[in-house]
């Protein structure tokens, strides 16, 4: 029997301390449980390939499809993202359903991202798969160590070696430049429009204030700036043109008919 890989210590001490949370008697999100434990993997990875990896966690925002949970910087430089799913969701996007199905459209954008619900790990470029989704063979979050399989170690570190070594492309004609840009500025929109739907993003503030600070203060008839109603932020007709240079109305009131002061 060959002797195990130098990832097989770092898997195996994954696996514990997932099955260590889960096994926990206390509430808790599943994703969040792999978040520390996924932390830790990616390092001992980068170690295995003397690279120095770091998963630098995104904020999650409430009601909002977001962003994946990790940027992963190998030796300093952005080089993919990390989207971590509940231990039996998998990790091939394809089938994800609801939430996950409409998150993983937006996803498509990113040109290096790795899934993961512990028990599986599928890397995706652009939105396709870039070999097999790896399995460990069974539920790390109820066996721990025991369910890694064999050979489940040499996948693992494939898999994360590739993901580690992804370098951008550089475009060399126009049309293979926009062939880039395209989807991240359609990822890029998507984010704008989150914010735009919450009242109480910065964003939302922002183009609201806009004709303020452009040409000083102005107020609606009748109402005090940044008094709220049923609409949200009290806003005027150039205001409205301002939240369409972000590329969408920021209130109901900006549609035809609606109120403008």
């Amino acid at each position: 029997m060959a002797p195990p890989l130098p990832i097989h210590a770092a898997l195996e001490s994954f696996a514990t301390d997932v099955e260590t949370k889960f096994s926990a008697n206390a509430p808790g999100q599943p994703e969040d449980q792999l978040r520390a434990p996924m932390e830790s993997l990616l390092k001992a990875a980068g170690v295995v390939i003397s690279r120095v990896v770091v998963a630098k966690g995104e904020s999650a925002l409430q009601g909002r499809l977001g962003r994946p949970d990790y940027a992963t910087l190998v030796n300093g430089a952005l080089t993919g993202y990390v989207e971590l799913k509940a231990p039996g969701k998998g990790a091939d996007p394809n089938a994800f359903k609801g939430r996950d199905r409409d998150q993983w459209k937006r996803f498509k954008a990113i040109p290096n991202l790795l899934y993961s619900d512990g028990n599986e790990f599928g890397l995706f470029r652009d939105g396709q798969a870039v070999g097999q989704v790896v399995r460990l063979g069974g539920d790390i979050s109820k066996d721990g160590p025991k369910a890694i399989g064999v050979d489940a170690d040499k996948q693992v570190q494939n898999l994360l070696t590739e993901f580690f070594s992804w370098e951008p492309i550089v475009p060399k004609t126009p049309s293979q430049l926009a062939g880039v840009l395209a989807p991240l500025c359609r990822f890029l929109r998507d984010q704008v429009r989150d914010s735009l739907d919450d009242g109480a993003s910065p964003l939302v503030q922002l183009a609201v204030s806009v004709p303020h600070v452009l040409q000083g203060p102005r107020q609606a008839a009748g109402r005090q700036p940044g008094e709220k109603g049923q609409s949200g932020p009290a806003i005027d007709q150039e205001q409205c043109e301002s939240g369409r240079a972000f590329g969408r109305e920021t209130s109901n009131s900006c549609q035809p008919g609606g109120r403008h002061g």
